[in-house]
């Protein structure tokens, strides 16, 4: 059951990141249309994490332990997307990005 909603919320997040794409420029977004953007690419990041997750990994972990490793993984893209704003290059941000999810994981690890 939480899979059918949370994959019904990613097929929403889904439409949502093409009509936001499709329908304003960058130039006329606001914050908040960024800020729902933003949401939305989470959103679809952790259930594709969570799909290849459960199809790897499902029987071993039990689903609310690849639900809180989605969690924490779909959240890379965004962590990206930030250090690509501060200008490093993007060797520096990605390995910094991997150190946050990789420290995240372990905690979750120890729930």
């Amino acid at each position: 059951m939480l899979r059918k909603v949370l994959a019904f919320i990613g097929v929403l997040a889904g439409i949502a990141i093409l009509a936001i794409t499709n329908l304003t420029s960058p130039s006329d977004a606001g914050p908040a249309v960024v800020l729902v953007l933003l949401l939305c690419v989470y959103i679809v990041a952790v259930n594709v994490c969570l799909l290849v997750m459960m199809s790897v990994w499902g029987k071993k972990m039990g689903e609310k332990m690849c639900l809180k490793y989605s969690l924490v993984i779909g959240f890379l893209p965004i962590l990206l997307v930030g250090t690509h704003n501060f200008g490093g290059g993007w060797i520096i941000g990605i390995m910094c990005s991997l150190i946050a999810v990789s420290i995240g994981c372990v905690l979750v690890s120890r729930i």
